[in-house]
């Protein structure tokens, strides 16, 4: 069943947890200011010979498709979808939980380019290290000299005048690095296993993994509306679901129109049954972005839209990704939603679904302080009882933070069951030790 929250008030209390690792081996006592013993913790925790690979990040992650599972829901008399796809864009967001990485964007100076992107370090180092290795046994020695070698590659292909911050930069992370080898090996290898599971697993091949997974596919065709967020190629996945004589059309808007940029908010809608409504000869329907930078720019998408069915009846839908962080954007969507009344007293069903990158109390409060702002708003987050987000953002891991916001209270969230089947986690043959270490037996690509 789903959850339901009326607009209440909640409220939750943290304490202190401290964890201890007892062994033949050691006691460790586990402290947020000591890497070293949080780094020997992970390696308990994370036995690759147990679990493969780091089952914090990937747990939950559906055939490689999405670390998001997809929800569904009625509303009126219709079946609708919502799922984030986690767009291409977004792949890489699981190094934020590589163990020991705050500590080494601490360690770099202010100045230094990669202190606000070093997940973009992980991913680039990890992918030069492997394929350094490639022709070798799989174990990977963290040293000087390999480093000297990345930094020499990079500034080849650097632009002349970026060429000496680059090097900089890199010979500072170096620094830091080797300074404590044994510490950040650790940090390197845990890096270097999800770059090789998203690049060689099966995240690497979502599209034909979601045409393989016939009654998933079937199930989504037999929606009504369809709200997708993160969707890489919007225009692939309704060809996709078009490709038995389907008549779907879609909406699509993303922040701006880089193609670098994967991150689209969706609706796609059966238009045997449903048309967009329109205003002076022009279509109802409203794109914007959240969580946008003090210029304006950046921010994650949405959409909404007034739609018609074939009796006439109307109704307001949006597809929407709101940030985390605590951070309150549904006043704002609320008024967008509004905005799309014929007047403001106009009584007209409304749903925004998406990913709310929020458990259900926390969202709850956001309605409440919206509900106090704003009287005459009257509505509903629904939520499923079952953890939708098996990545590490915003500490939402194993939580439900996909929903939907309504006027229609009689909702009942779900994960179908066709979109269930968990991810085949590959072994990587990669081991990043040094010169201090152990020598690692590496295990056979599979």
């Amino acid at each position: 069943m789903g959850k339901k929250s009326k607009v209440v008030t909640s409220t939750t209390s943290t304490s202190k947890i401290n964890i201890s690792l007892e062994s033949e081996e050691s006691n460790v006592s586990l402290s947020p200011s000591s890497l070293k013993d949080r780094v020997h913790l992970q390696r308990k925790l994370s036995n690759p010979a147990r679990h493969g690979v780091n089952t914090s990040v990937y747990g939950l992650v559906t055939l490689g498709i999405s670390d998001h599972l997809p929800i569904t829901f009625n509303f009126l008399n219709y079946n609708v979808l919502s799922w984030n796809m986690l767009a291409n864009t977004h792949l890489y967001n699981a190094l934020h939980n590589v163990t020991g990485l705050q500590d080494l964007t601490k360690s770099c100076s202010d100045a230094n380019s990669y202190k606000r992107r070093m997940i973009h370090f992980l991913a680039d180092f990890s992918r030069f290290i492997m394929k350094t290795n490639q022709d070798g046994n799989g174990e990977i020695k963290l040293s000087t000299v390999l480093f000297d070698e990345y930094i020499k590659m990079k500034a080849d292909n650097a632009k002349p005048e970026e060429k000496d911050k680059l090097k900089k930069d890199l010979a500072e992370l170096r620094d830091v690095i080797m300074e404590d080898k044994n510490t950040y090996a650790h940090t390197i290898n845990h890096a270097v296993s999800i770059v090789y599971q998203i690049e060689h697993g099966e995240l690497s091949k979502r599209t034909a993994l979601l045409l393989e997974n016939k009654k998933l596919l079937s199930d989504m065709v037999k929606k009504d509306i369809i709200c997708l967020q993160e969707c890489t190629n919007p225009d692939e996945i309704l060809k996709m679901l078009n490709g038995n004589g389907q008549k779907f059309n879609m909406i699509k808007h993303r922040v701006n129109e880089h193609r670098s940029n994967t991150d689209h908010c969706v609706i796609i809608y059966n238009s045997e049954k449903l048309e967009i409504s329109s205003k002076n000869s022009q279509p109802q329907v409203i794109k914007g972005a959240l969580d946008t930078r003090p210029d304006g720019s950046g921010g994650k998408p949405y959409i909404m839209a007034r739609f018609k069915d074939t009796n006439g009846e109307e109704f307001i839908a949006g597809s929407i990704h709101h940030p985390g962080g605590g951070k309150n954007e549904l006043e704002h969507l609320n008024t967008e939603m509004e905005s799309l009344k014929i007047s403001k007293n106009e009584e007209i069903p409304i749903f925004s679904a998406g990913d709310f990158n929020n458990a259900d109390v926390k969202i709850n409060e956001m309605l409440n302080q919206t509900a106090a702002d704003k009287k005459n708003l009257a509505l509903t987050y629904i939520t499923t009882n079952e953890g939708t987000m098996a990545g590490p953002d915003y500490g939402n891991q194993n939580l439900s933070i996909d929903g939907v916001i309504s006027t229609e209270s009689n909702i009942t969230v779900k994960v179908p069951e066709s979109a269930r089947q968990i991810a085949r986690p590959l072994d990587c043959p990669y081991t990043v030790t040094t010169e201090n270490s152990s020598k690692a037996t590496p295990k056979p690509h599979t």
